[in-house]
């Protein structure tokens, strides 16, 4: 099956309120029967976040491709996400925590020492 043809496959085929498409090259139209056919499996490839969102929690789904791999390049790999993983992280936290901050200095009113008898 051409390339064209699993464009139209995937056409629409998805969410696009919830996902997006992920762009890894792009060429013009007049060149695009010029190039010869691509496996883009061998540039790039992706494993699965997976997220319940009922719970609150998330985990990561690997493909068999990962599994194939040497320790050393599993490490760097997972070395870039987490680095990316916690900078959204980190975003959506420090986000959160401003939302929570007051936008003008509150005032602070001391209560007396109901303890002590008043000053007389």
């Amino acid at each position: 099956m051409s390339q064209k043809e699993k464009e139209k496959q995937w056409s629409g085929q998805f969410d696009e309120k919830n996902y997006t498409g992920f762009v890894e090259s792009v060429i013009a139209q007049d060149e695009y029967d010029n190039v010869e056919a691509e496996n883009p499996d061998d540039r790039s490839k992706c494993v699965i976040l997976q997220a319940d969102m009922d719970n609150a929690e998330g985990g990561v789904v690997p493909q068999p491709w990962l599994m194939a791999q040497n320790p050393f390049m599993i490490a760097d790999l997972c070395q870039d996400w987490m680095t990316q993983l916690t900078a959204l992280e980190q975003g959506e936290l420090d986000d959160y925590v401003k939302s929570l901050r007051p936008e003008k200095s509150a005032m602070i009113i001391p209560f007396p020492d109901l303890s002590k008898p008043p000053k007389t």
